[in-house]
């Protein structure tokens, strides 16, 4: 039992780590930001042929899905420890409350959300 609690700890982990690889990027990376500023200063033919050229997509799960098809695991990487680390918190978090706490009907439900967050991300990948 103490394995739940100990593994919900460990995920947690994983979003810390996470969030600090998203906010502090290694040294040399673009941000997004700092490709957008670039943009502004040119011409707009020169932003119109460059948007074509150079196009991002649109969406965090299809820029995820991009970096992971070209083996960029800098900008991939930290994505990937948070969505680890929320999915691991809640299925563990859940089991725990079902198992250590004996409360039936909120790790049921909270197992339930887990359940359908899983889908959903599988889903978004999926449409990426």
């Amino acid at each position: 039992m103490a394995f739940l609690l100990i593994a919900t700890l460990l995920s947690a982990a994983l979003i810390a780590f996470g969030v600090v690889a998203l906010l502090f990027p290694p040294p040399g990376a673009r941000r997004a930001s700092d490709h957008a500023d670039a943009d502004r200063s040119a011409p707009a033919a020169a932003r119109r042929e460059g948007a074509m050229a150079d196009a991002t997509p649109a969406t965090p799960m299809a820029r995820l899905k991009a970096a992971l098809r070209t083996g960029d695991w800098r900008r991939a990487l930290p994505s990937l420890l948070v969505i680890a680390g929320v999915l691991g918190v809640m299925i563990f978090g859940s089991l725990a409350m079902l198992f250590v706490f004996g409360h039936a009907a909120a790790g049921i439900g909270a197992l339930a959300v887990t359940l359908f967050a899983i889908a959903r991300l599988v889903l978004d990948y999926a449409r990426a």
